[in-house]
């Protein structure tokens, strides 16, 4: 539910930003578009400074490991309730942009958090790859489903309910977002952070839970050597030097490991699939189709595009990571080439 949130959020606004309803009621005219064209972008991306803000400043590090994974997944929720509010009551692009910073803030920290939280309380580990493919699944799907929403409103353009269009979307992400938060209170932390804060009776009874064994269970019990034996390993060559992010010689290469997986998803954002995401409906609006159109066009779009994300759930323990990662694009370009001659 979380990851749904996170696509739809980036999605919701790309199919109405462009729409006569929102940009009345942000007074924003076509004097402005023309004497600031940067000024829809700015209120898109202005989502992505909450989530810069908490990767530059590792919030979810210092945070999540001093209060625990559930606590930063329902403070990360209660920051997309809060700014999902103000976008759907907003009047203003001012308001807008502080309600879209808020709930980057939120998404930041979910999205740091959660693949933490499936990670550390899963029991089997051919079961990590299926449940990280399962999560950007419904990432996607919440960037499509918020399109179709869009789509299924932008009719509604006359009358006394012209603002529902735009503001009833926008108000679904907090919708979605209470029922994400529920769901945590009722959810524990994860074995390994009661086990790293010293609260070893919770961790023994989360751990007993996710078996469903008693603790005493062989299963369970080498489990539980493992994580604290991986926790002392941690405590005791693990800790990040300044150094080693220049050089890492460290026994366990922490920095080097987090400096190439950080590599590999900024590589993967520079190949600019976020214009997909967030300006479907402007880029196609531009080529002189109308609105339900260039709607519909985006719905397909971005559905297609989650159809792309559930192959890997049945391939990525077979097929393994990099061959997924390398192969799609090999193919494409092939294929490219091959019809292009």
């Amino acid at each position: 539910m979380a990851f749904m949130i996170f696509g739809y959020d980036a999605g919701v606004l790309g199919g109405v930003q462009g729409t006569k309803p929102f940009l009345d009621a942000l007074k924003i005219t076509d004097q402005d578009l023309e004497r600031s064209p940067f000024l829809i972008p700015m209120i898109a991306s202005s989502y992505t400074l909450g989530c810069l803000f908490v990767a530059v400043t590792l919030i979810c590090t210092n945070f999540g490991f001093r209060f625990g994974r559930r606590m930063s997944i329902l403070v990360g929720d209660a920051f997309v309730v809060v700014g999902g509010a103000i976008q759907a009551s907003s009047y203003s692009v001012g308001q807008t942009c502080c309600g879209r910073v808020l709930v980057g803030l939120g998404i930041g920290m979910i999205s740091a958090t959660v693949p933490t939280y499936m990670a550390e309380t899963t029991i089997e580990v051919k079961e990590r790859g299926p449940q990280a493919a399962i999560q950007c699944m419904y990432l996607i799907w919440g960037v499509a489903f918020a399109y179709w929403v869009d789509l299924g409103m932008i009719q509604v353009n006359h009358g006394p309910y012209v603002q529902v269009p735009w503001r009833f979307p926008i108000s679904l992400m907090s919708f979605f977002t209470l029922i994400s938060f529920i769901i945590m209170l009722v959810l524990p932390d994860t074995p390994r952070w009661y086990y790293a804060r010293g609260r070893i009776e919770d961790g023994d009874r989360v751990l007993s839970m996710l078996y469903a064994k008693p603790i005493e269970d062989f299963e369970v019990q080498h489990t539980r050597a493992e994580i604290l034996q991986t926790l002392q390993l941690e405590e005791d060559e693990g800790r990040i030097q300044l150094s080693d992010w220049i050089w890492d010689r460290s026994p366990i290469q922490s920095a080097r490991r987090i400096k190439t997986s950080f590599m590999l998803l900024a590589l993967h954002q520079f190949m600019g699939i976020n214009i997909v995401v967030y300006y479907s409906t402007v880029i196609l609006g531009q080529t002189g189709l109308s609105p339900l159109i260039a709607s519909t066009i985006a719905g397909v779009a971005n559905t297609i595009f989650f159809l792309g994300t559930v192959a890997t759930y049945f391939t990525i323990e077979r097929w393994g990571r990099r061959s997924l990662l390398t192969g799609p694009p090999l193919a494409a370009r092939f294929v490219l080439q091959y019809t292009s001659q």
